[in-house]
């Protein structure tokens, strides 16, 4: 789920790199940063910025605000596992209802040599594995898990 998208990566860069198969990945709304906006500490500060802001505002599952210190370095470990080859895995990304396109984001169909499917999901970014969202975004999830690929490379 978001930012978590790029540590699959990772670990299916290693995985592959040891001769392991990774058939599909699977991301739930991750946004993949464009090299300009990695090598911009301004724009990488601003979009930081706003990611904070809007998750302050989100109440956390709790209902207290959510402790941001310890995400804001994790996020940066994230954002420093976002280039590197691409994977010969699958890439599936189910999008959030609020998803907006922007020149600071890329697809992510360079970060593999296999497919990039994109399904529509339920709810805002933050809403997503939310009740009632969750249900639909599972039932997403599940028939990409359970579909097969043919040796053509096409899904059914």
């Amino acid at each position: 789920y978001s930012a978590g998208a790029f540590i699959a990566l990772a670990v299916t860069r290693e995985l592959e790199a040891r001769g392991r198969a990774v058939r599909r990945l699977i991301f739930l709304d991750a946004y993949r940063p464009t090299p300009a906006l990695l090598d911009s500490p301004a724009r990488l500060r601003e979009l930081k910025e706003w990611l904070f802001s809007a998750l302050a505002q989100h109440p956390a599952a709790e209902g207290d605000a959510l402790d941001l210190a310890p995400r804001r370095a994790w996020y940066d470990r994230c954002l420093g596992l976002a280039a590197g080859a691409p994977v010969a895995a699958d890439i599936h990304l189910i999008t959030a209802q609020d998803r907006e396109t922007s020149e600071l984001f890329q697809d992510w169909s360079a970060a593999t040599s296999g497919g990039h499917h994109i399904h529509h999901g339920s709810g805002s970014h933050l809403e997503m594995l939310r009740h009632p969202f969750v249900k639909d975004n599972h039932r997403i999830l599940m028939s990409i898990m359970t579909k097969k690929q043919d040796q053509g490379g096409s899904w059914s």
